[in-house]
């Protein structure tokens, strides 16, 4: 719940601020909406708050609305798997399978080894680091930029005092945040989203086995219950079967649909980051 207050409250402050952007207009792009539709200014007009860079947007809030909707919906759309009591004749059951069958873990574990390599960048690749011979280091400049470069420049524009990646590895796998990063250099995006999408997957399976969302965990579950599935024998290794025929595919598209929601959640300018919509549907 305290994931999800805090991105209520990005949120709210990236609708309703009345702190004036860089651009002179209101940070909040409700706030912005009608300051430029009711100031009278003839310098600007609704067409600057389409889109604003780095800033929130019309565009913004349209696409946060519609990953809500669309997510809420893939939420609610399940795959059953219809089951009968064995002690009781013509009790019947169901055992559902959510579209999203692990819902945002995936996206959550991404980031986080995002994250990580990041940081890991920052020290090792960082304009100051001491790796470099440039610095005083042992590592000529050329091998670590293959790493990573970071623009000192922005350092703390919009990104909180960090460094922002700009070429090498790290920039790679780095989502572009805004339309304007994403229309600058669609290579990039693309190649972000491959790998995205594909350690999506991956660690979604990973997920899968260790949190005993198996296969043939849930089948040993169902038996324990004294439940089969209607036409086929009391078997753990048949229903396990039987599961083996949804589960590896709903962790595919669940891994797909996440990775791209999040995504465009990040690259159209959404009023919080992907990750941090994606979560917090989830929470509430």
């Amino acid at each position: 719940m305290f994931i999800a207050a805090g991105v209520a409250g990005q949120i709210f402050w990236n609708t309703f601020s009345f702190i004036e952007g860089p651009d002179g207009i209101p940070r909040g792009i409700i706030i912005a909406f009608f300051s430029v539709l009711f100031d009278g200014d003839p310098n600007t007009n609704l067409g600057d708050i389409v889109i604003r860079q780095q800033l929130p947007s019309l565009l913004g809030i349209v696409t946060t609305v519609v990953i809500l909707v669309v997510v809420v919906w893939f939420e609610s759309t399940r795959v059953e798997i219809p089951l009968t009591y064995r002690g009781y004749r013509g009790y019947k059951g169901k055992y559902p399978m959510k579209l999203l069958y692990v819902s945002n873990i995936p996206v959550i574990l991404v980031n986080a080894l995002y994250a990580n390599v990041l940081f890991f960048g920052q020290l090792v690749a960082g304009p100051d680091s001491a790796m470099r011979a440039s610095n005083g280091g042992l590592i000529p400049d050329f091998w670590i930029n293959i790493l990573g470069e970071f623009d000192t420049q922005s350092a703390g524009t919009g990104m909180g005092g960090q460094l922002i990646p700009k070429r090498g590895l790290i920039w790679l796998i780095t989502p572009p945040l805004g339309i304007d990063q994403l229309v600058a250099d669609p290579f990039r995006a693309v190649f972000y989203l491959i790998i995205f999408i594909w350690l999506c997957i991956m660690l979604g399976r990973v997920w899968v086995e260790v949190s005993g969302l198996a296969p043939r965990d849930i089948a040993g579950q169902i038996i324990d219950s004294q439940m089969q599935v209607p036409g086929f024998r009391s078997s753990e290794r048949i229903i396990e079967r039987i599961l083996k025929r949804y589960i590896p595919t709903l962790i595919i598209i669940n891994g797909i649909l996440i990775a791209v929601l999040s995504f465009f959640a990040d690259s159209l300018g959404a009023l919080t980051s992907g990750t941090g919509l994606l979560i917090s549907i989830g929470i509430i």
